[in-house]
């Protein structure tokens, strides 16, 4: 039997057809953007960063993490790991994090501004824990008042 030799996969491109069709399920609502931590790009002082890294960045040295033990850049996840596997309490960790989130005075990154003005978009996911999304929403399509109705799902609550 031979043995079939397989390329490289090409890289997906829409064609003008493929636009049209996006453009068109859009237009109808059949779309729904879903918003993860890969455009959450944020002015921090030390330049553009993603937020999750600069909020593992805070929160090690919130919770006294060593950060030298750690991949770079550390995740979130790196962080609590290593917190609650030096005997950290895992509450601990997240009022830290809920505490560093909310002293943060970031504006929505650009990605999440255009996103906010496509107004066929009426449902958004996020799969983030922040508000920036949310943020983006209320300057963009209420003048900066408290008008986008928030759904969150934990797994404590029914």
């Amino acid at each position: 039997m031979s043995q079939v030799q397989l390329g490289p996969h090409p890289t997906a491109v829409l064609d003008d057809d493929a636009w049209g069709d996006l453009l068109d399920f859009i237009e109808d609502r059949q779309v729904i953007p879903i918003v993860g931590p890969e455009l959450l790009k944020v002015e921090t002082e030390t330049g553009p960063r993603l937020l999750y890294d600069w909020l593992a960045e805070k929160l090690a040295v919130k919770l006294g993490v060593d950060t030298a033990q750690l991949p770079t850049p550390c995740t979130l996840n790196d962080v609590v790991c290593w917190f609650l596997s030096a005997r950290g309490r895992r509450e601990e960790a997240y009022t830290r994090l809920r505490g560093v989130l909310r002293d943060a005075t970031f504006a929505p990154p650009r990605a999440l501004v255009q996103l906010a003005q496509i107004t066929d978009f009426d449902l958004f996911v996020s799969t983030t824990f922040d508000p920036l999304l949310e943020q983006a929403l209320n300057a963009e399509r209420f003048g900066g008042e408290q008008g986008t109705e928030v759904l969150a799902y934990a797994p404590n609550r029914v």
